[in-house]
């Protein structure tokens, strides 16, 4: 058991908050499934890493449950799951408590079935921790206040790489989301992708790799055989990356947050399907690959239910903002909401 309660989860108590467990995750918060299932259709995924968070708020179980990510791991299942899931600004939530897996890139985010008791649930938990040196002292505004103060928002469609890269059946759902949106008064435009876009999910990919290698150091010189073969696999490839190549990956990085940034300057928000598919079959957790931009930026991005599929999967459309505009963005995603509906239930 451990000896303290993580930053987040301590905040939230003191809150008020009841909690009534820990969920189900993947192994070490990669690729190697849990036995969580989709409450929408029990032979899909939930999506992972945070599979257990989303299939709780899903069944309805609990209204607001934590999840982290690093990659893809707490918007992506959101959204196969039919639910509102925020990953904020880097530092904007404490991380103490949680173990980690790149000290660069986790985030700890929140899953919820509205946009309102998202904004609750990031006004309690959002804030600086002197126990975590990578928590953020930007001042924490009134995200309840700021979905009141909603409007039609600037969005910037990136079609690029995010519509060539999705199944046929997600484009035609999301662009249908878009135009409903823009019927309402939305102003939207064609936003053209950062160059760096195109390299950023292999320096994301380089990045995680090496710092799990990191954390895992000693843990795996001793007991690599109980590791599963994802996470292995990670660890493995990490330890082979050079110092050379990690410093060049963040070079990437930075240069992919000074390109979005400067996009950013012109639309409140930046729109893209959540996911290039439904929650598949079996037990993979899925494609993060439309979550790497803002994982790797560290900015915020949210997803918000927009229909289903014909099979009766969940969709998403996902907004993204620059640095610790959560606030905004919160707003943004509150007026699709109201446009688009809330996301159903699954049939239980």
């Amino acid at each position: 058991m451990p000896s303290y309660d993580a930053t987040s989860v301590a905040r939230l108590k003191s809150a008020g908050a009841i909690l009534l467990g820990k969920c189900h995750t993947t192994e070490f918060a990669t690729y190697d499934p849990s036995p969580a299932r989709n409450p929408w259709n029990l032979a899909c995924t939930p999506g992972g890493s945070s599979s257990g968070s989303a299939a709780a708020v899903a069944a309805r179980e609990v209204p607001i449950a934590l999840g982290t990510q690093t990659i893809g791991s707490n918007v992506r299942p959101a959204s196969y799951c039919g639910l509102v899931g925020l990953k904020p600004t880097l530092g904007r939530i404490s991380t103490r408590g949680v173990m980690p897996l790149s000290y660069t890139q986790d985030h700890v985010g929140l899953m919820t079935r509205s946009v309102e008791d998202m904004a609750l649930g990031l006004s309690v938990t959002a804030g600086h921790d002197p126990g975590d040196p990578s928590s953020s002292r930007s001042p924490v505004p009134d995200y309840i206040a700021a979905i009141t103060r909603r409007r039609a928002p600037r969005i910037g469609l990136m079609r690029e790489f995010f519509f060539e890269r999705a199944t046929p059946e997600v484009g035609r759902i999301t662009s249908q989301a878009v135009e409903r949106l823009a019927r309402a008064g939305a102003t939207v435009e064609e936003a053209k992708a950062p160059a760096s876009l195109r390299v950023a999910q292999a320096a994301a990919n380089l990045i995680v790799r090496c710092d799990t290698a990191t954390v895992h150091a000693d843990l795996f010189a001793r007991k690599a055989d109980l590791y599963r073969p994802a996470i292995r696999s990670m660890i493995e490839t990490g330890m082979l990356v050079t110092g050379e190549s990690y410093v060049r990956a963040l070079r990437i990085r930075r240069q992919f947050r000074r390109e979005l940034a400067e996009l950013l300057e012109r639309y409140d928000v930046l729109l893209t399907p959540t996911t290039p598919a439904p929650a598949p079959e079996g037990m993979a957790t899925g494609d993060p690959q439309f979550q790497v931009p803002w994982s790797l930026s560290g900015f915020p991005s949210i997803t918000v239910p927009c229909g289903l599929t014909a099979s009766g999967l969940p969709l998403g459309i996902q907004l993204a903002s620059g640095p610790f505009t959560e606030a905004p963005l919160l707003a943004a995603a509150a007026w699709c909401e109201d446009v688009l509906g809330r996301g159903g239930s699954p049939n239980l």
